[in-house]
């Protein structure tokens, strides 16, 4: 099964991934759960891909790959909603 999300919802996945990241590697204690769920859930994104990248960051190198690369490997694509 293939899961998709917009471009817009990649894009707020990039700010996540940045965040639990540096919390994850760099003890940044200023990394707010509730916040970020909160906007994630707000933007329409699911918990299935809201956990897979907090997953993904648990490794330290998947911090310097690329996200859409790293979705797309475990079945989640960025839809590109623009016409063409």
């Amino acid at each position: 099964m293939i899961t998709s999300i917009t471009e817009e919802q990649f894009n707020m996945l990039l700010g996540f991934k940045y965040h639990i990241w540096t919390y994850y590697h760099e003890n940044d204690a200023s990394f707010d759960a509730m916040r970020w769920a909160e906007m994630l859930d707000k933007a329409g994104i699911n918990w299935f891909v809201q956990n897979t990248v907090a997953i993904l960051m648990e490794t330290r190198a998947n911090g310097f790959s690329s996200l859409a690369g790293l979705l797309k490997a475990k079945g989640i694509e960025v839809r590109n909603d623009r016409c063409a």
